[in-house]
């Protein structure tokens, strides 16, 4: 059967295990149990990207000044639209949680399925590492809110995917289809879509062949080789276009301190991409045994090269290369990906980025050799357990005591008119860290305009706060600006400490009608708190209470 029929199997029987297939469907809808069995899926930046996607909404249908007031979309084609795209869609149809659930939902199955379509396109008889996708789509990246940069290596793979079958075919179609997967990639993150590039220019290293004449190496087949070439280049001009003209326009490094290198072994070590919502016993246990077996596959893998190409004459080492395959490929980008994240400066959450493409080339490059089946067998066993056990256990049950407190603050949006703002307080994440930007769920199935948006002063964002408007928001127009720490300064004025407001351009002050509290406060005696409670105390009245969150409306004056 022709190898390319094979690669599209990944759903079909194995002739030798004809019911491998039930297994690997049924592990990949474990994994969706813990998205299934919850109505929302707390993460760091999610709640961030769903709120920016219901402003997006709101900006298109304009029932509601006060968005137009706070935001405005981002004049430059940048990266990170994907999730607010889908986001944006989504949400004219369905209630938050739904979108939600289909945002991540989608990329908790393509994200497996495409890893097993390249695996298998390479050897069909490695068909059990396909699993390791299904492991590791639940990465850390995932539980981070990083949307734009996983639906940015489901993208990768579908590109390298589509390469490895068609680029050998010069036709428009083809070239059109790939010139969409790039347009995809690089609307999504541009880290991923850099690296695509890079290995998409690689990949037709493989079409060439080697022939050893009079102790010489030639390499041959060098026509296929530029066709694939071609393909590539053609294909990705206009994403890169757009990608020169974002980095010449756009400086988004963000500078952050360098991670010690045992910190960064250690993370290693530890798979760190699996360690989502706790880092420490009994889950790292089983990273630890995981990773074990994949240092003894390495191993092994690397004493087979050994013995295979390397011969000892004379006191001198001789080194029998083949021409670069894909086996050859995928290492060296395993080993350039280990490099970077090991040595390179730092930038903000750089390191987290790396460390997942260090295992998924490291992946891809099992996939191209021969393993024993015992070792197989062995790290199957492993991979299910831990799959099991993380998802029932790690991200299950911490997914469903976050979704109780996200429906609590969703039923304080009952409450609150249509098109109002709403100044959030959040205490939250002092005991919850993914709670950081959770004031999003506010805003995310209401149109609420929450004066909270991260994202609102970064420019590689599609939503920026509109500082043309006709509000003065330069103080909030910062990286983690506090409500709680803005009171005194910003929210209120020595002449008018009864109520919060915005500042105007033209020398009043618009009030905030809502104020939301929420999390426990644990030091009541904090003077931002105490400043807080003395402003609802002379303007505002309680108009709900659970107990996760109140809810002030401003008092009749």
């Amino acid at each position: 059967m022709n190898k390319h029929k094979i690669g599209n199997m990944f759903l079909r029987k194995n002739a030798k295990h004809p019911y491998e297939q039930i297994l690997f469907l049924s592990l990949l809808l474990i994994g969706l149990l813990p998205l299934i069995m919850t109505k929302y899926y707390l993460t760091l930046d999610g709640p961030g990207h769903i709120y920016n996607g219901n402003i997006i909404k709101e900006l298109i249908l304009g029932n509601h000044q006060e968005y137009a007031n706070l935001f405005r979309l981002n004049n430059l084609p940048v990266p990170n639209w994907i999730s607010h795209f889908l986001f944006a869609i989504f949400n004219f149809v369905f209630p938050d949680y739904l979108s939600e659930k289909l945002v991540i939902g989608i990329y908790l199955v393509l994200f497996p399925l495409f890893f097993r379509k390249i695996v298998l396109w390479f050897k069909p008889q490695n068909y059990i590492l396909s699993y390791f996708g299904i492991l590791f789509a639940h990465n850390h990246l995932l539980y981070l809110g990083s949307y734009n940069l996983i639906y940015a290596l489901v993208f990768f793979f579908i590109t390298i995917y589509f390469i490895l079958r068609y680029s050998n075919q010069l036709n428009y179609k083809n070239i059109a289809i790939l010139g969409i997967l790039f347009l995809l990639g690089y609307f999504s993150h541009m880290l991923i879509f850099m690296i695509t590039i890079a290995v998409t220019i690689l990949m037709p290293l493989a079409t060439l062949k080697s022939e050893k004449k009079e102790n010489k190496i030639t390499l041959s087949n060098w026509p296929l080789f530029f066709i694939k070439l071609k393909v590539v280049f053609i294909s990705m001009l206009p994403a890169l276009i757009l990608g020169i003209v974002y980095l010449v326009k756009v400086d988004s490094l963000e500078e952050a301190g360098r991670l010690g290198l045992g910190k960064l072994i250690n993370w290693l070590v530890d798979i760190r991409p699996l360690l989502t919502l706790s880092t420490s016993k009994p889950w790292n246990i089983f990273t630890h045994v995981l990773f074990g077996i994949f240092a003894l596959m390495m191993i092994v893998q690397l004493t087979t090269f050994i013995k295979e190409n390397c011969v000892l004459k004379n006191k001198q080492l001789f080194i029998s290369l083949a021409a670069p395959g894909f086996n050859l490929i995928w290492f060296l980008l395993f080993i350039g990906t280990t490099f970077l994240y090991l040595v390179v400066p730092n930038a903000n959450i750089l390191p987290e980025r790396l460390i997942i493409l260090v295992f998924i080339f490291f992946g891809f490059w099992l996939a191209t050799q021969d393993h024993k089946k015992w070792i197989q067998f062995l790290f199957l066993t492993v991979l299910i357990v831990t799959h099991i056990t993380f998802s029932i256990f790690l991200h299950g049950k911490n997914m469903r005591n976050s979704s109780k407190q996200i429906e609590q603050m969703n039923e304080i949006t009952r409450y609150i008119e249509p098109g109002s703002l709403l100044l959030p307080f959040n205490y939250a994440y002092q005991h919850n860290w993914l709670h950081m930007h959770s004031p999003g769920y506010f805003g995310s199935d209401k149109p609420v305009a929450v004066i909270e948006n991260y994202e609102g002063q970064l420019r590689w964002f599609p939503v920026n706060w509109n500082l043309n408007g006709p509000y003065q928001l330069d103080p909030i127009n910062v990286w983690a600006a506090d409500n709680k720490k803005m009171v005194e300064h910003f929210y209120t004025t020595p002449e008018n400490h009864r109520i919060f407001s915005l500042p105007l351009k033209s020398g009043t002050r618009n009030p905030i009608p809502y104020v939301a509290i929420f999390g426990k406060v644990t030091d009541k005696q904090n003077e931002n708190y105490q400043e807080i409670i003395a402003v609802l105390n002379n303007g505002y009245d309680m108009l709900f209470e659970n107990d996760f969150c109140k809810l002030y409306q401003i008092r009749n004056q």
